[in-house]
């Protein structure tokens, strides 16, 4: 169930063996598993954008999704800490969303079957759960007062609820079994990488402090300096995208009554925890803190759909086939940037190799 070689949950080596047996033992089939939650990541951003927003929106977040540097070089590393978490994010994210719409309890059952996978893979998914428990309960109150206080007819969202906790805890039942028999192993890389260790009371705060920032800053700023997960020092995102990420946000944050507005920022900062509570000499860490991949990506297509909702209720609704061309122009742009980032600048960097 745990692979301590690994610190973590062994389903990802299973995944790999059956990759071997499929595939032979080798490099590329090590990276084949990877390779295939990168593709997911951006199936699953679709439904995610779909449901938040429309179809089309669901279509440039999935692009956004497949050809950021930041998936691109993390759906490329034979480790299973990479992009499991931007997957089960937005798989779980999109299973409750449509859940949450259709009413039907059989898709809040696949929204824990993602959250309950999600747990069984890398650590960082771990905080991405109180996010999902800050959304849902935001949402209930958010109808109680629409509603007037009405209570009954929030009876199958509860029930959606229940499906969804009875199902998270079947999948998880055996991991949190190991974690009460042998919590010394199953907590043994937190407590190696948190921030505090070996830090005296008078460091912590202003180590805390500049962890916060650096990380705020690793979007648009100066990313991981790590070569292995990034062009050491270049900003977690393209130009474009960290641009319309800082709009979305702003707009969200201005929403901030609309659960699903106000479910964005909050997604973001949790899940950032996971690289500002580790090693300070690391910082900013995008490894760990690989939960917000998929939240600054969402953030990024809010100015668009509010842009295209805008453009469609006024008189350009008369020219919404020509409003796509400068989308389509500025997502090209985003493409080659990226995949000139890692193909070419991260590929013959020598900070990166070394």
């Amino acid at each position: 169930v745990f692979e301590g070689a690994i610190n973590g949950p062994a389903h990802y080596l299973y995944l790999v063996a059956l990759s071997f047996q499929s595939f032979g033992a080798s490099a590329g089939s090590i990276r084949l598993v990877n390779a295939l939650f990168g593709v997911l990541t951006a199936l699953a951003g679709y439904f995610v954008g779909r449901e938040l927003f429309d179809r089309r929106i669901g279509l440039v977040l999935a692009f956004l999704l497949a050809v950021s540097s930041w998936s691109i070089t993390l759906s490329r590393l034979g480790m299973h800490s990479t992009s499991t978490t931007p997957f089960f994010t937005l798989a779980t994210l999109a299973s409750l969303l449509i859940g949450m719409r259709s009413g039907k309890l059989i898709h809040y059952a696949l929204a824990g079957l993602w959250l309950g996978l999600g747990l069984c893979f890398y650590t960082s998914f771990r905080l991405f759960v109180p996010v999902i428990g800050l959304f849902l309960l935001y949402s209930a109150f958010y109808q109680w007062r629409r509603r007037g206080g009405a209570p009954l007819s929030q009876r199958r969202f509860w029930l959606g609820v229940l499906a969804l906790t009875a199902v998270t805890a079947l999948v998880i039942a055996p991991l949190v079994w190991f974690a009460y028999k042998q919590p010394d192993l199953f907590w043994s890389r937190v407590q190696d990488t948190f921030i505090f260790t070996g830090k005296s009371e008078a460091e912590r705060l202003p180590v805390l402090w500049a962890n916060i920032t650096k990380h705020l800053m690793m979007f648009n700023w100066r990313g991981d300096p790590n070569g292995r997960h990034n062009l050491p020092g270049a900003p977690m995102l393209d130009d474009l995208s960290g641009l319309l990420m800082v709009l979305g946000l702003a707009y969200s944050l201005w929403r901030w009554r609309d659960p699903r507005y106000a479910l964005l920022p909050v997604w973001l900062g949790i899940t950032l925890l996971g690289g500002i509570l580790s090693l300070d000499f690391e910082a900013p860490q995008s490894l760990r803190a690989n939960g917000s991949l998929g939240a600054a990506y969402v953030l990024a297509v809010v100015p668009l759909a509010v842009l295209l909702r805008a453009w469609e209720t006024s008189d350009g609704r008369w020219l919404r086939r020509w409003v796509w061309w400068p989308v389509a122009l500025l997502l090209g742009v985003a493409t080659f940037a990226n995949v000139d980032r890692y193909f070419n600048q991260q590929a013959n960097d020598f900070s990166t190799w070394a």
